[in-house]
């Protein structure tokens, strides 16, 4: 063997691809209907993929516009039941086959559902997103924002400071959290000088106090 040419056992490893596993049945569930009640709707079938969510920003809206008319102290339970939750199952499946991700979803605490990024540190509830797009505010309780590893926050903030400012009903929109989201994972990767894996036990810690109140309004998504 010519010893300008390096041996297989010289050469880095090719990182593992990684694979989408099926979501846990009761979130597999929600996604699908959501596919259905959009399709009814708008009459375009949802693939999963990121282009799909200005149809799913547009469904919600008007979903959220046929239940106005309930009293509003009984208006919760069926946002979070018929639109929220469904919605942000199909949210959270579009981010996981978008970055490498896994779902922490108790089945009926929907509050505490969380989609949780492997490659970096940071998490959020998809359903809290589908609550804020519904009533175009943000919501105490539901951990819509992203949880970031506190040494990282002032990376994400500068990537995000000179983006340029948008309506309410845009900055609330499920599409806009996800290019939101994509722009804070490039940052922070690019600041890492290799690989790195976060699971279950970084993000027990947590899971059940990141839903807290988020940030005030103006400073983004985003809490360390």
């Amino acid at each position: 063997m010519s010893t300008d040419e390096p041996s297989e056992t010289n050469e880095a490893p090719e990182p593992a691809e990684w694979v989408v596993e099926p979501p846990p049945s009761h979130v597999g569930e929600l996604a699908v209907a959501c596919i259905g009640y959009v399709q009814r709707t708008l009459g375009v079938e949802l693939d999963f993929t990121p282009e799909t969510l200005p149809l799913l920003d547009h469904w919600l809206r008007a979903a959220a516009e046929e239940l106005r008319v309930l009293p509003t102290d009984k208006a919760e339970d069926p946002y979070l039941d018929a639109i929220a939750a469904p919605a942000g199952a199909y949210l959270g499946e579009v981010v996981r086959r978008l970055v490498p991700a896994r779902w922490f979803a108790p089945p009926g605490e929907y509050r505490l559902w969380r989609i949780e990024l492997h490659d970096v540190f940071l998490s959020f509830n998809p359903i809290g997103i589908a609550m804020e797009a519904i009533q175009g505010k943000e919501l105490e309780g539901f951990g819509a924002f992203f949880r970031l590893h506190p040494d990282e926050r002032g990376i994400a903030e500068r990537a995000l400071a000179n983006l340029p400012e948008v309506e309410i009903e845009e900055y609330f929109a499920p599409s806009s959290r996800v290019e939101t989201l994509q722009i804070v994972a490039d940052a922070i990767t690019a600041t890492h000088e290799g690989p790195r894996a976060y699971g279950d036990n970084d993000y027990g810690p947590v899971r059940t106090e990141a839903i807290g109140a988020a940030l005030p309004a103006g400073h983004g998504p985003i809490e360390a």
